[in-house]
């Protein structure tokens, strides 16, 4: 395999992960609007502050883009419910639900306490009724820069909500899982390679990156975020988050000489800081990096990228995979940061990664089969030659004491001769 055919490759990945990508959003728009009774609740909605009005009919994922709202009230006229649940998806907001002033349904503290909301998938009754009945969603939040909401209100079945996010998770959890099973073949096949070889740290920093794409991905699914809880989907989903670039910086370092790997170390060295600081913000309720970590790490970032970026095109050191993981993970991060800090949509966040990661996934795997073949077509030439110059020494050596033994065989017959000949003469004869 040749450098050429990779990059083609990680083309070809990148296009079908795309193509995988849209036939998700098309089978979760459908299926969230089509199994389940979506559109009639999805619009009409009438959003506030609590006092000034800010639209008037306006679809559900209008809320979305009021991300510098700190309170957003929603009233819908309910139709006649038998036995029906209403389910949606925020992060970091506290959700309120009332029927005619009664609350039927609440979720989180205080603004002003410091619990974790994170991700939670709300489901709850709906009390039946008659038609015309005052529906009043309200949702709060102390941190209105790291809010997101989901793009559909359901309102059906609870099993029948259930079914609908499983399906519309279907393709996720086939990247999840996807992802989760090449990261832990990698990483048993490092552990294996070290019993007969040196220890590589590229391989294991490779089984790394997937294995926590994986899990990241697999902790956003909505269904998984109402049974899991949002303590756990935030803790897992941030650490993810933060900790990805670290294996993939250190594949990049771990490939090249330590004398040219030291701003990619530093920018790991950087990650790391970043990622022990906010654990240990979030474990004391410190509130100094919770509201700001992520923009202020994507501008660190970001910046040193385009700096390692600059210096490889400088450097002209004929590594184009670096410059593609670069350009890649800081694209990661523009569209992640795009989708969730402009329309605030749930659904998009993890979108990016996926596309994105598996076509540097392919790439570094790629990159890593090409050049252990390499490696090993290079021992099996060398074994080759010295089996061919073994066998001309030993055929050459093998012609040389033939002519030595015939020599001594024409030596030998040559002194019989001379004396035979020096008798003969002595008898002068």
């Amino acid at each position: 395999m040749s450098n050429k055919k990779v990059w083609l490759l990680t083309l070809v990945a990148l296009l079908f992960s795309g193509l995988l990508m849209y036939v998700n959003l098309s089978l979760r728009d459908r299926t969230l609007s089509d199994k389940v009774s979506a559109s009639r609740i999805s619009t009409g909605w009438h959003i506030s502050d609590g006092e000034k009005t800010l639209a008037e009919a306006a679809h559900f994922e209008q809320v979305g883009t009021l991300k510098r709202e700190r309170n957003v009230v929603l009233t819908k006229n309910l139709p006649a419910t038998v036995d029906q649940s209403l389910c949606l998806v925020t992060i970091g907001y506290k959700v309120e639900a009332f029927v005619d002033n009664h609350v039927i349904y609440t979720f989180g503290a205080s603004l002003d306490s410091e619990a974790v909301w994170g991700v939670k998938t709300h489901l709850f009754k709906i009390p039946d009724g008659q038609d015309a009945r005052e529906l009043r969603l309200v949702f709060s939040t102390n941190q209105p820069d790291g809010i997101a909401v989901s793009k559909y209100v359901l309102l059906a079945d609870t099993s029948d909500i259930i079914w609908a996010l499983q399906k519309s998770d279907l393709i996720n959890i086939g990247f999840a899982l996807f992802y989760m099973s090449t990261g832990l073949f990698l990483l048993l096949s490092a552990l294996v390679s070290t019993v007969f070889r040196k220890f590589d740290l590229s391989i294991l920093m490779l089984a790394l990156i997937p294995l926590m794409i994986g899990i990241g991905i697999f902790f956003n699914f909505n269904i998984v975020a109402f049974y899991a809880g949002p303590k756990t989907v935030y803790w897992i989903v941030n650490l993810v988050n933060l900790a990805l670039p670290i294996p993939t910086l250190l594949f990049v370092a771990a490939d090249r000489d330590s004398s040219k790997s030291r701003l990619l170390l530093t920018m790991a060295v950087v990650q790391s800081v970043f990622l022990v600081l906010w654990s240990v913000c979030n474990l004391l309720k410190i509130n100094l990096l919770l509201d700001y970590w992520f923009m202020v790490l994507f501008v660190a970032v970001s910046v040193s990228l385009m700096v390692t970026f600059a210096r490889e095109f400088r450097s002209g050191c004929g590594r184009p995979e670096i410059a593609v993981s670069i350009i890649t993970i800081l694209l990661t991060s523009v569209l992640n940061s795009y989708s969730y800090f402009t329309t605030g949509n749930h659904d998009t966040m993890d979108f990016s990664l996926i596309i994105l990661a598996f076509p540097v996934l392919v790439l570094m795997i790629g990159k890593v089969v090409l050049h252990s073949a390499q490696r090993e077509y290079q021992i099996t030439y060398e074994n080759m030659t010295l089996r061919i110059e073994g066998e001309l020494l030993n055929e050459n050596y093998n012609k040389i004491d033939k002519y030595i033994e015939e020599t001594k065989r024409i030596w030998h017959d040559i002194d019989k001769h001379f004396a035979v000949i020096s008798s003969l003469a002595g008898d002068e004869e």
